[in-house]
C-alpha cells in the first residue's frame, strides 16, 4: 500500500461484494442498506468510478465473474460470507452487553455505519490509515449522515502507537474487529497490537477477527490464489498462523477463550442446500474473548493471570 493512496485491496473487497450482490444466487448475503455506502466509496475514485459504470452492463459482470474463477475462484461468495459472520458475531455480542465496536482497519466496510443508526446506544469507532479513511469520510459525509455514535480516528498500524488513542476512551465493554488486518502486519506488530487492546480497559473485550492459514512449506496465499492475481503485488501477507495454534498464541496476550471457523460454517448456516459451493481456501475467522479484569495488577502485559473476573 503506498503512503498516500487508498488501500487497493479495501476497493478490490467492495467491487467483489457488489458483483456479489447482482448475483441471483447470493444477493441476499449482501445486505441492501450496504449497497449505497460502498457505491459512494468506489465511484470517489477515477478507476472505481469506472467500474461501477462496468458493472452496469450484464455482460461486463459476466466477463468479471469468469476473471474471478481464473484468477480466485471463490473469492466474492468467500468476502460476502465473512461479511455475514462478524456482523452476526457483533450482534451477539451487542445482546450480550458490549457497548462500543472499534473496527481496526476498517477499509470501506459498511458495518459501523449501518448499525450505528440501528444501534445508537453503541459507540462505533472506525480506525485505518489516513488515505483509505479520508476518501471514505468524505463519500459518507457527501452522501449519507453520520450521527454523533460513530467517529473516526486514522492510525497507521505499521508505524503509530494505538494505546494513546484507545486510553482517552471512557472504560466500556467493547469489541474490536480486525477484518482481513493481521496477515498485513507483522508477528511483531501483532504482539504489539495485542498488548495494546488488553492495556486499554479493565472491562470485558472481544476481539473478532481472520488469519491466514499458512500452507504447506509455509507459504501464505489462497490456496486458489492464481499468479494473475493483482492483490499480491500491492498488499503481501506478511503473518499467519494454524487455526489449531492461534488459542495459544492468544493465551499469550490473557485472550483465554478463542473460537474459529472457515466461512465454510457460515455457508453451511446460511446456505445448507449449497454447501458444495466452491470458497476460498487458505484464511479462518477468530473470536477471542478477554474477560474483565479486578483488582488489576501491574505486570510486564498490564493484565494480571488471578485478576481475570470469571463471568460464565
Amino acid at each position: 500500500m503506498k503512503e498516500n493512496e487508498p488501500s487497493m485491496t479495501a476497493l478490490s473487497v467492495i467491487k467483489h461484494l457488489l458483483m456479489l450482490a447482482e448475483d441471483k444466487k447470493w444477493k441476499d448475503l449482501v445486505p441492501k442498506e450496504a449497497i449505497d455506502p460502498m457505491r459512494w466509496c468506489l465511484g470517489s475514485t477515477p478507476l472505481g468510478a469506472k467500474a461501477l459504470q462496468w458493472m452496469k452492463s450484464r455482460w461486463l459482470r459476466a466477463y468479471m465473474r469468469a476473471a474471478e474463477r481464473v484468477i480466485l475462484p471463490g473469492t466474492s461468495l468467500h468476502l460476502g460470507l465473512r461479511k455475514q459472520w462478524f456482523e452476526r458475531r457483533t450482534v451477539e455480542a451487542i445482546q450480550n452487553g458490549m457497548k462500543r465496536v472499534v473496527i481496526l482497519g476498517a477499509g470501506y466496510d459498511t458495518l459501523a455505519y449501518r448499525m450505528h443508526t440501528e444501534h445508537p446506544d453503541i459507540e462505533w469507532i472506525e480506525i485505518d490509515h489516513p488515505a483509505t479513511q479520508q476518501l471514505k469520510k468524505e463519500a459518507f459525509m457527501k452522501h449519507g449522515t453520520i450521527h454523533s455514535n460513530l467517529s473516526f480516528k486514522s492510525i497507521d498500524f505499521t508505524k503509530d502507537r494505538l494505546l494513546p488513542f484507545l486510553k482517552e476512551l471512557e472504560e466500556k465493554p467493547t469489541i474490536f474487529i480486525a477484518e482481513g488486518l493481521l496477515m498485513y502486519l507483522s508477528e511483531e506488530q501483532i504482539n504489539e497490537l495485542l498488548d495494546q487492546i488488553s492495556k486499554s480497559s479493565n472491562q470485558e473485550l472481544i476481539l473478532l477477527g481472520t488469519a491466514m492459514r499458512p500452507l504447506k512449506g509455509g507459504k501464505l496465499a489462497f490456496a486458489e490464489s492464481s499468479w494473475l492475481n493483482p492483490n499480491r503485488f500491492h498488499e503481501p501477507f506478511l503473518w499467519g498462523i494454524g487455526s489449531e495454534q492461534i488459542g495459544q498464541f492468544f493465551k499469550q496476550h490473557h485472550w483465554l477463550e478463542t473460537e474459529t471457523n472457515d466461512t465454510r460454517d457460515q455457508l453451511l448456516l446460511s446456505y445448507p442446500q449449497k454447501k458444495k459451493a466452491r470458497l476460498l481456501n487458505g484464511e479462518f475467522l477468530f473470536f477471542t474473548k478477554r474477560k474483565a479484569v479486578i483488582n488489576p495488577t501491574e505486570t510486564d502485559s498490564g493484565v494480571s493471570d488471578d485478576s481475570l473476573l470469571q463471568t460464565n
